[in-house]
């Protein structure tokens, strides 16, 4: 009998443990709920007395993070000199924005290039610096050799775009004779068109087709290009219809 008296006991014992862990894990729970619940409402509150200054604060953060993107990516950089345009911008005949300060009797475009994005306080600090203007990129036009016969009619359908927005696609930099100077500019040959759009005219088609300019050949590794059929397929139309320098 004593052993049987013996396990009784021992298996009771058990049950008493079982229980004090249930009763303990039921305490211990109903306790990290309550935490977790105060916790909750706490920062519930936290969020709506301070929301504003919260929001802000992720403006702030987003703002600052745009502007290291974009410093990165020279999305606020305004090329004020050529030398100052990467060659990698070159090579992948990127497009660029600007603003048309002048023209040269050479037929030279002087263009003030526009930033994609535009940050007002540095374009007004930049322009109460001096008085005198910024720097103009000097922008050719690609694949056009401008006629002397019809040169006053080129220049004059040049100067139209004074003071407007045009954009300029870059193909390569070479130097250029400027008659005003009467020294070599290097400049950039671009085509020049007013929207930067896929079939939106060009300048450089423009004088072509009013037979105000001929094709100029281009360097060797555009000669095969698509740009080379398009310059003389406009030469072609002035041809055809006699205009310009193919009025004879």
């Amino acid at each position: 009998m004593l052993p049987v008296l013996y396990f009784t006991k021992i298996a009771h014992g058990f049950k008493v443990n079982e229980r004090i862990k249930l009763i303990a894990m039921k305490f211990f729970k109903n306790v990290e709920c309550l935490s977790i619940g105060k916790l909750l409402d706490n920062s519930s509150d936290f969020v709506d007395k301070h929301l504003r200054r919260i929001q802000n604060t992720l403006y702030g953060l987003f703002g600052i993070s745009l502007l290291i993107v974009g410093r990165r990516l020279r999305l606020v950089k305004q090329f004020r000199l050529l030398h100052e345009i990467p060659d990698i911008y070159i090579a992948k005949q990127i497009s660029l924005r600007g603003r048309v300060r002048d023209v040269s009797s050479s037929g030279i475009l002087h263009v003030e290039h526009i930033p994609v994005i535009q940050l007002p306080l540095l374009h007004v600090s930049k322009k109460q610096a001096g008085d005198a203007p910024l720097p103009t990129i000097p922008v050719k036009l690609i694949g056009t050799q401008i006629s002397e016969s019809q040169h006053q009619e080129a220049i004059a359908v040049l100067k139209q775009l004074i003071d407007q927005n045009v954009w300029f696609k870059m193909f390569y930099r070479e130097p250029a004779v400027s008659s005003e100077r009467k020294e070599v500019l290097k400049c950039l040959h671009c085509l020049v068109s007013k929207q930067n759009l896929p079939f939106a005219p060009c300048i450089n088609y423009k004088l072509l087709k009013l037979g105000l300019a001929q094709v100029k050949p281009l360097p060797a590794d555009l000669i095969h290009s698509r740009l080379t059929s398009r310059l003389h397929k406009a030469q072609k139309s002035a041809v055809y219809w006699r205009r310009g320098i193919w009025k004879s």
